[in-house]
């Protein structure tokens, strides 16, 4: 396919409502137990991608969550809820 056939596909493009855009995107989760390299891998993976990367903000939430007065109680739906949200909250444009 040439440029000249690919312009009316640009040009549709730059008028997509954003939500339409987020269909196509592609987001990668780095899962692992702590000290075993998923910030570094996330941070590499979106400086290859040039993209945006978001930092974890499950450990902040933990380490604040310690020192309450319910700590050695069980984690419910609605915490771990509130953290996605968070973490959602902080991811920035490329």
């Amino acid at each position: 396919m040439g440029v000249a056939a690919c312009l009316p596909i640009f040009a549709a493009m730059a008028t997509w409502h954003t939500v339409a855009k987020a269909y196509f995107c592609k987001r990668v989760v780095c899962i692992g137990v702590e000290s075993s390299g998923t910030t570094t891998l996330a941070q590499q993976l979106a400086k290859h991608y040039s993209t945006a990367w978001v930092p974890e903000y499950g450990r902040s939430y933990w380490e604040g969550r310690q020192y309450t007065p319910d700590a050695e109680g069980g984690w419910d739906t609605a915490e771990f809820v509130a953290i996605v949200r968070t973490a959602a909250s902080h991811v920035t444009p490329a």
